[in-house]
């Protein structure tokens, strides 16, 4: 079923499993890259799509594929390197892969101008080819309205930006990837979307539905929440989130003050 909505199985706020997973987490964080996902990326996100939800909700690999093809600067992941660039697939967590993933799928990647790196990362040399797995993703496609129906295609043209998935694989939950690859993600929209971008038609806004227990991670990351949405899935109640894009006049704007050099701040309406 194709729906506007956001399905991040996302890191919770436990004070505890934060504290837990500290070391955990700054390890997983510091080899991580992000990077757009490429057509031989398709079976690992599918992957990762399948094994994280109901039947009637994952995407199908057609689906994947499609909007890779037809929306590929919107379609980004976060690309785990392996210790000691091993082509093997490490599980760092010392967890079961329960056979999740082969050297064929995800297996190594190829550096490229469209890799970014977390602000507190270690430098890396970019020159070469990097072994690892993907972990997670964000896919999106444009559409002219946020309807059902606007979001089973991509209209290139389209001002409204709908995203689709937004999924970390489940042993690296928990661990602050959810948080950085939207931050990765949302920057490099608005780097599309500027005046340097490589977008003929700008976009007006992000938007996208989530079930209430998410609401404050979008919100965190600048979203909106609009209210119910008119999407109906299952039991649970979706609601709508935006956030606005910044545009090059926005850019241009200079906050204004205005100082009233007589003013006694000890006499009210003396300013």
């Amino acid at each position: 079923t194709l729906f506007a909505r956001s399905r991040p199985l996302l890191e919770r706020n436990s004070q505890t499993m934060m504290a837990n997973n500290t070391n955990f987490s700054s390890s997983i964080l510091d080899r991580i890259i992000f990077r757009a996902v490429q057509p031989t990326d398709i079976p690992r996100c599918y992957q990762i799509e399948s094994a994280s939800y109901p039947e009637d909700e994952a995407a199908s690999k057609s689906t994947l594929q499609y909007r890779q093809h037809h929306a590929a600067p919107f379609f980004r992941c976060a690309f785990l390197i392996d210790n000691g660039g091993s082509t093997s697939h490490t599980d760092i967590s010392n967890g079961n892969m329960g056979g999740m993933g082969s050297p064929s799928i995800g297996g190594t990647t190829s550096t490229s101008s469209s890799i970014s790196r977390p602000v507190k990362s270690t430098p890396m040399n970019l020159t070469q080819t990097l072994k690892g797995r993907i972990i997670g993703y964000i896919c999106s496609t444009r559409c002219s309205s946020f309807t059902e129906e606007a979001m089973k295609s991509h209209d290139a043209t389209g001002k409204i930006l709908g995203i689709h998935s937004v999924v970390v694989e489940e042993k690296y939950r928990n661990s602050g990837v959810a948080s950085a690859m939207m931050k990765d993600y949302l920057s490099a929209m608005e780097r599309l979307n500027s005046k340097e971008g490589i977008l003929k038609v700008k976009m007006d806004k992000i938007v996208l539905i989530a079930k209430k227990n998410l609401l404050a991670f979008y919100v965190r990351n600048g979203f909106r929440a609009m209210g119910i949405s008119s999407i109906v899935h299952g039991k649970e109640q979706w609601f709508e989130l935006e956030r606005d894009l910044p545009t090059d006049e926005d850019a241009n704007k200079h906050k204004c003050f205005l100082l009233d050099s007589f003013a006694d701040v000890d006499k009210e309406g003396s300013g």
